[in-house]
């Protein structure tokens, strides 16, 4: 017996297998995050025990590790909006999408870090010295329906906030515009 003949159509069977793809395996299609604006270098990922394990080993590297979560589960969050200032307030980065973990190649020196995530905003003081490795985890309580993973890179069947899911987009695209394989 058939999808089909089960009542399942085809497009159907394919929407619901690529969403199970993404959201089991979204590091499969989310690559970390590099880059450096006003000399504050960053990478951004975590989705996935793959891209976890990666980005633990790259902290060597990094003075300062935040880390987005949820209360109580500890389960990984993203879609932050990131802001790091320097003591006089001038702001050094912003990024609207960050998390769930995120690096930061700072120089030495005080700087003011703030995350929003669906208008709840945290703020923390971080002093950054020569040889110092710095960790900071905000956690925001968890917003009714709102899905997450866990840090072993399993979750839920809901995908999570900031997974990225452009890869299976298009291919429904062409799903729906008739495409075949």
């Amino acid at each position: 017996m058939n999808a089909r003949s089960r009542g399942f159509p085809g497009a159907a069977r394919y929407a619901a297998i690529l969403f199970a793809l993404g959201c089991a395996g979204a590091s499969v299609f989310a690559a970390a995050e590099y880059g450096a604006r006003n000399d504050v270098g960053y990478e951004v990922g975590g989705w996935g025990a793959e891209m976890t394990q990666a980005l633990e080993q790259d902290a060597r590297n990094y003075p300062v590790k935040l880390v987005f979560a949820w209360q109580g589960s500890g389960e990984y969050l993203a879609d932050v909006l990131l802001t790091v200032r320097d003591d006089s307030g001038r702001r050094l980065l912003s990024l609207s999408d960050a998390g769930p973990i995120v690096l930061l190649k700072l120089v030495p020196g005080r700087y003011r870090i703030e995350a929003v995530r669906n208008g709840r905003a945290q703020r923390r003081t971080l002093e950054v010295g020569a040889h110092t490795h710095q960790q900071a985890v905000f956690y925001w309580p968890r917003d009714e329906g709102s899905a997450g993973v866990s840090r072993n890179g399993t979750g839920s069947m809901d995908c999570p906030p900031g997974a990225r899911m452009s890869a299976p987009r298009k291919i429904l695209a062409g799903l729906e515009s008739g495409a075949t394989s």
